[in-house]
């Protein structure tokens, strides 16, 4: 995985939409999020800082499965 991640793409907006967007004086803005694990912040400190707590903690760091493994 990258330190980037991928680029998402924004849903594209119908015509009204935009056309009440333009109407009502309201801006589309692109905000970035962090993922960790399962998890989406905000704020970066945030991602950080619980990665940082699992790592202290001895759990695995970076991407979480949901599906815990198969124990036979």
């Amino acid at each position: 995985m990258s330190i980037m991640g991928t680029e998402e793409q924004r849903p594209a907006l119908s015509l009204e939409a935009r056309q009440e967007m333009e109407r009502y004086g309201i801006v589309r803005v692109p905000a970035d999020s962090f993922r960790y694990r399962e998890f989406r912040y905000t704020n970066l400190q945030d991602a950080l800082a619980q990665a940082k707590r699992d790592a202290d903690n001895g759990q695995r760091i970076g991407t979480w499965d949901a599906a815990p493994p198969h124990r036979s």
